[in-house]
């Protein structure tokens, strides 16, 4: 069963209106002052938690690289499945969380960890083998400091575009 609920922001400030509304049979209740909702699958709320949301972030991706390296699939679908499924768990929270270089490598630090406790790597084997493609001969994993690095240009480069266009439209009017 399905719980709606409402938050109501007036000029970044929250404004409790203190009842519920009912639409087509539908009630929909106002938010507690310190709860919290999940949109696109981070916990959010009139005030930002960013520690809260990187450790769930964290624990997904953990989660989810242990169902994978656990499975018993092959080495080549095991890569694939992680690219496709726990990667984007943390890539699509860059530029919108805090991440610190020290974060992001630890990611990768988590995967080759997780990947050693279930016989997929060998501890001395070489880490910078895993994330070239495969018909270079690695293994085609991707490395998460480099698409944190990647991503993190983008969005520079489109702020970038985008001040440009607006002093370009500002000159024009």
């Amino acid at each position: 069963m399905w719980i709606y609920i409402y938050i109501y922001v007036e000029k970044g400030n929250r404004k409790p209106l203190g009842n519920s509304i009912e639409i087509n049979g539908v009630k929909i209740q106002e938010i507690e002052e310190e709860s919290t909702y999940k949109y696109l699958g981070m916990e959010e709320s009139i005030s930002y938690n960013n520690k809260m949301n990187k450790d769930n972030i964290l624990k997904e991706y953990k989660r989810r690289l242990r169902r994978i390296w656990a499975s018993e699939l092959n080495a080549y679908n095991k890569v694939i499945a992680t690219n496709m499924f726990a990667v984007p768990v943390v890539t699509y929270s860059f530029g919108v969380l805090r991440w610190t270089r020290e974060d992001v490598l630890n990611f990768d630090k988590t995967t080759r960890k997780i990947m050693n406790m279930n016989n997929s790597l060998n501890r001395r084997s070489d880490i910078h083998r895993i994330y070239l493609p495969r018909k270079n001969g690695g293994r085609g994993l991707r490395n998460i400091e480099e698409e944190f690095l990647c991503k993190i240009v983008g969005i520079v480069d489109h702020l970038e575009k985008e001040k440009h266009k607006n002093t370009f439209m500002a000159k024009v009017l």
